[in-house]
């Protein structure tokens, strides 16, 4: 009766221990991949279907990864069927912001969004929050906002007496900066320039007798 070697039996039985670790990689591997290949998205302010008092001035999304400003925009329905968002859609880190109208009155709104997730994939949605008020501000026919009127304050107009005199102060002030220029300071200011002036003329001449005269005994000295 002939039996295998014991070596190879151990060969055979650690080579099957090995293989069991790196299937159980593969297998994992397999079903994490599909779970985390796409972007998406995890929440909003206001969340979907919320009740808020009044709209709030932006609407924020919020994802698990950056995505990318191109091809990333977000319009907000107001309930009387008009866009309110305002502006350029801003992406910061993982949350793209929408900024939204001034005026919003209360109803449903629908937010529509639609971005260019990090792998490149498009990406988009629609969510849907209500505002039991309104936020207090009216929109004109041309789109612009105004509060409610408040009001009107009184003005004070001035009197032509007072007008003329505060138009005659500068000529003062300009009469009074005239005779500073021209005061005390101003004349002795100026004796004291040409007094320098006689003092270095004077020693400019008693310099030049004093270099004649020496260029004279130099003279006088040479002849025989």
């Amino acid at each position: 009766m002939s039996h295998a070697p014991a070596p190879n039996r151990r060969r055979s039985l650690l080579s099957r221990l090995l293989l069991v670790p790196v299937l159980a990689t593969g297998a994992l591997a397999l079903s994490v991949a599909p779970a985390s290949a796409h972007s998406g998205m995890t929440g909003s302010d206001p969340a979907d279907g919320a009740t808020v008092d009044v709209a709030p001035d932006a609407v924020t999304l919020t994802f698990n990864e950056p995505p990318q400003a191109l091809g990333t925009e977000v319009a907000v329905v107001g309930p009387d069927g008009t866009t309110v968002s305002e502006g350029a859609t801003t992406v910061a880190d993982t949350a793209v912001i929408q900024t939204l109208a001034a005026a919003r009155p209360a109803g449903a709104y629908v937010i529509q969004w639609r971005v260019t997730s990090a792998d490149g994939h498009p990406l988009s949605g629609e969510l849907t929050f209500t505002a039991a008020t309104d936020t207090g501000v009216e929109e004109t026919a041309g789109g612009s906002t105004h509060p409610e009127p408040g009001p009107i304050e009184e003005t004070t107009v001035p009197s032509t007496e007072e007008t003329v005199d505060s138009a005659a102060a500068p000529s003062e002030a300009q009469e009074e900066q005239v005779t500073w220029r021209w005061g005390p300071t101003s004349i002795g200011v100026l004796i004291a320039i040409a007094a320098a002036v006689g003092v270095l003329v004077f020693v400019a001449l008693r310099l030049r007798r004093r270099n004649l005269g020496a260029s004279n005994d130099d003279h006088e000295r040479r002849e025989p």
